[in-house]
């Protein structure tokens, strides 16, 4: 998602982006088991949306 997309959708529904909201919720689990898996990922820090896509996808 473009930048400016993301910062339209985060004013328009800004419950959905705070930190308890499911977005921000399901990129922290994400985060986790990315990071958790550094092999699998090639280091937490150089994952991709792609990647996350993948897991999401799955």
């Amino acid at each position: 998602m473009s930048t400016l997309g993301y910062s339209i959708l985060k004013h328009r529904t800004p419950r959905l982006f705070n930190s308890n909201g499911p977005i921000m919720t399901s990129i922290s689990k994400l985060t986790k088991i990315i990071n958790n898996n550094d092999d699998l990922f090639n280091g937490g820090a150089s994952t991709t949306c792609t990647q996350y896509l993948n897991i999401i996808k799955k």
